[in-house]
């Protein structure tokens, strides 16, 4: 499965250097930096020893501790930032086997799927790791459905959000569940309307900051 799925991809696997920071960087550099090599884990160096790893949740566990998130900036809503994907979501359903899951997480350069039941309403969320994992595990065969699947578990616990929702409330919501990813969904019909993670947050920050090229004032702040 590694070898069939993972190949495809060979930039993200196969690194002539290592990315690194220094302890003295600011967290902005390190978000930069995770942003700009689009990695997921960044060591934190002093005189080419590590220290730490840095990754996006522990940078939203500081902000958790530290910062008060009392800014204007917060104030305004997901919708009115632009943060996160919309339109066109990609989705499965409870009769959709894992391997197509897999296949459409891959192929599109996605990390999970909502699942919608026959009338659009968000019922679970499967990410690519979820689905490799059951298959390293041999917990279920890659032929299996979504149904299959929850028919042993619990009840799959929703992070949700709403477009209309502040930057403020979405921090604080990934911030008290740990949550990397929230699905946007419409507040009375539940249907899928976006997906929002915790890289488009801190991607947004950077692209505020004037740090995210030279797209970045195009991208980043209110619409109007």
């Amino acid at each position: 499965i590694n070898a069939e799925y993972m190949g495809q991809r060979p930039t993200r696997m196969q690194r002539d250097t290592l990315i690194s920071c220094d302890v003295e960087d600011s967290l902005l550099e390190a978000l930069r930096l995770l942003h700009e090599h689009r990695i997921h884990r960044l060591p934190a160096l002093r005189g080419g020893n590590l220290l730490h790893i840095i990754s996006r949740p522990s940078v939203l566990g500081y902000f958790a501790a530290h910062y008060p998130l009392d800014g204007s900036i917060f104030s305004y809503s997901l919708r009115d930032l632009r943060i996160g994907t919309y339109g066109r979501i990609f989705t499965g359903t409870p009769q959709t086997p894992l391997h197509t899951l897999l296949e459409t997480c891959m192929s599109k350069q996605i990390a999970a799927l909502p699942i919608t039941d026959a009338e659009g309403v968000l019922v679970d969320v499967f990410s690519r790791y979820d689905v490799m994992h059951m298959a390293s595990e041999a917990e279920h065969s890659l032929d299996s459905t979504i149904s299959d699947v929850n028919a042993a578990a619990t009840t799959p616990q929703l992070f949700v959000c709403y477009a209309e929702d502040t930057l403020r409330a979405v921090l604080q919501h990934m911030m008290r569940t740990g949550a990397q990813r929230l699905v946007v969904i419409h507040r009375e019909t539940r249907h899928v309307e976006g997906l929002v993670s915790v890289g488009d947050v801190f991607n947004f920050f950077i692209q505020y900051s004037g740090m995210g090229g030279e797209h970045s004032s195009d991208s980043a702040g209110p619409s109007r």
